[in-house]
């Protein structure tokens, strides 16, 4: 009879953790490199693609801390709808090799946004990433809108 009981224990354990994840879906978003294989990170931002500012972030320090931010918010599913006139910041790492991996943030409220990268991932987030522009002191410049990251699926 006991064991009988730990199995319906287990079961039960079990099924509450899949329930939560699916009810909530949310996990840690995964970016595919390291700070070392970064030669440096652009920051884009904008409500005008016409009018964007950029930052080019060279400091390695600074490269990981973003990183870190990336690999440490939650994340899941995108339900958002699009909208338009919202800050959008994006973020081309430019790697070592020669390539470069784009996240784009679309901010939809305060603390609540997309996070998109044709690369991988279309999610939601309620992680404040538009604050990382204001977090890193590098001098601002104008930027074409030839040269902002976009997102196709």
């Amino acid at each position: 009879m006991k064991k009988r009981n730990v199995g319906l224990l287990i079961f039960a354990l079990v099924s509450v953790v899949f329930i939560l994840s699916v009810w909530f879906g949310q996990k840690r978003m995964e970016i595919p490199f390291s700070a070392a294989d970064v030669k440096d990170i652009a920051i884009y931002q904008y409500i005008v693609p016409a009018e964007a500012e950029k930052k080019v972030v060279t400091a390695e320090d600074d490269i990981e801390s973003i990183l870190q931010t990336f690999n440490t918010i939650k994340v899941k599913r995108n339900r958002l709808e699009p909208i338009s006139g919202a800050t959008t910041t994006s973020f081309r790492s430019n790697l070592k090799d020669g390539t470069d991996f784009n996240i784009i943030y679309i901010n939809h409220s305060v603390k609540l946004g997309e996070i998109k990268s044709s690369y991988a991932f279309d999610y939601e987030t309620t992680a404040d990433i538009e604050e990382i522009w204001n977090n890193y002191n590098y001098d601002v410049s104008a930027a074409e809108e030839s040269e902002l990251p976009t997102y196709e699926q």
